[in-house]
């Protein structure tokens, strides 16, 4: 099916990532003829960090079911499964999704086939086809084969698989494997943290982080912000029904997710079943649009934005350093390590890395740090890092070795390692 999406919504529904007809080698192993990488380093190591691909919409509107798509919300072509196995054996079950006529709250979601939340059948050939992509680079057929890998695609002997407990992550990370060349039911173990210490999302509290977003939200720049879009969230409010929910007016988050999740899976934008009055492109455009601003203010501009990021992603920061680490040790069987998150994940990471904006991260938006080791007597090591299918433009000097941004192209691993240490605060456990 080919979904209609409008231009301004393309970056965010499939965001741009690493392939072959995208990928070019770090200038330090590019040979005169853009041949094969030289023999002075490998790559022995990725680091692949994504966000989920295409799913339903997770902020329903009041009246949910009476702004249901023309099509429905329908998920009939794409099968969910949920169960477990042991010594006894288990039957597979399959999730069907529906609301009976006679449910008196059943206006509250809309009448279809989706959950809120999974990810949709456009979404699962997202995820499989941004594993044929980063395949057709690191695979053993690959433009830059990561070294003796041992296989033709990942197994549980040299893959490092590691999600959200989200359901979503999961079912991409199926997509995606199966994309890399996995076959199809094949059983594959994923390393998954208790949702209540969770540091991919991340899930865990700290006060600290949460005090700091308040402040973020009492600064001038952002209050001033909210005011002068008071015309926006009026019109939003007037078709959707929202004006008396704090959630939809405080900032443009819900609306965002709302109207996207639609565009992306090709339905139309909400009209008003009482008053007739739609949501028009160009004022989709404007949420659009202000939802970059929000994301670049909240983890990146803001005068606190830093700190802020600092305690709400350490531990999956400190995950990464410790990773890089058993890496350059030697004691990391593993060659790739394959990390399945969310928006909220990718924003942070961004901001870790120096990202000088930070858009919302779309659909598949990824960071991939590459491993290498020089070929010497004492081999050295080294890191690039990419976003976006490209390599990444940061203001972090331990990753580009400049004092203005530059690419990330080939920092040593130890200072990559020493820096991302430096960002997990030796309070983090008593201020969270």
């Amino acid at each position: 099916m080919t979904l209609s999406i409008p231009s301004s919504l393309s970056w965010y529904c499939a965001a741009p990532h690493t392939a072959a007809s995208n990928y070019t080698l770090p200038p330090q192993l590019l040979q005169d003829d853009y041949t094969p990488p030289s023999q002075e380093a490998e790559l022995i190591h990725l680091i692949h960090v994504q966000r989920h691909s295409k799913r339903t919409s997770v902020n329903l509107l009041p009246n949910e079911e009476f702004y249901n798509p023309p099509a429905g919300w329908n998920c009939n072509n794409i099968q969910y499964y949920n169960y477990a196995h042991g010594n006894d054996g288990s039957t597979n079950i399959q999730k069907h999704f529906g609301i009976p006529d006679w449910h008196p709250l059943k206006s509250r979601f809309w009448n279809g086939t989706c959950e809120s939340g999974p990810l949709t059948a456009g979404g699962l050939h997202d995820a499989f086809q941004q594993g044929k992509d980063l395949w057709s680079v690191y695979g053993p057929k690959g433009k830059n084969p990561i070294h003796n890998f041992g296989s033709p695609w990942p197994t549980q002997h040299n893959t490092l698989l590691r999600n959200s407990p989200e359901e979503r992550t999961f079912q991409v990370a199926s997509g995606l494997l199966h994309g890399m060349g996995v076959p199809d039911h094949e059983n594959f173990k994923s390393v998954v943290m208790p949702s209540t210490l969770d540091n991919i999302v991340p899930n865990y509290v700290c006060s600290h982080a949460n005090d700091l977003r308040n402040t973020i939200n009492a600064e001038k720049a952002w209050t001033d912000h909210i005011a002068s879009k008071a015309d926006l969230f009026g019109t939003l409010n007037d078709v959707l029904g929202t004006a008396n929910l704090s959630a939809w007016n405080s900032w443009i988050d819900h609306p965002f997710d709302a109207l996207s999740s639609r565009q992306c899976n090709g339905h139309p934008l909400p009209t008003n079943p009482q008053t007739g009055k739609s949501i028009t492109q160009d004022i989709a455009d404007q949420v659009y649009a202000e939802g970059n601003w929000e994301y670049n203010y909240i983890w990146n501009a803001s005068p606190n934005a830093d700190e802020y990021t600092k305690y709400s992603i350490a531990l999956l920061v400190k995950e990464l350093a410790v990773l890089m680490k058993t890496v350059q040790d030697g004691t990391n069987e593993k060659k790739l390590s394959l990390f399945v998150g969310h928006d909220g994940t990718m924003v942070r990471l961004f901001k870790t890395v120096g990202m000088p904006y930070i858009m919302w991260p779309g659909m598949g938006s990824e960071l991939n740090f590459e491993i290498y080791k020089t070929k010497e007597k004492t081999p050295k090591y080294y890191v690039r890092t990419l976003s976006y299918g490209k390599t990444l433009n940061s203001t972090v000097k331990a990753l580009t070795g400049s004092d203005q941004p530059a690419e990330a192209s080939w920092a040593p691993l130890e200072d990559v390692i020493a820096y991302l240490n430096e960002r997990v605060p030796a309070d983090l456990a008593s201020k969270c």
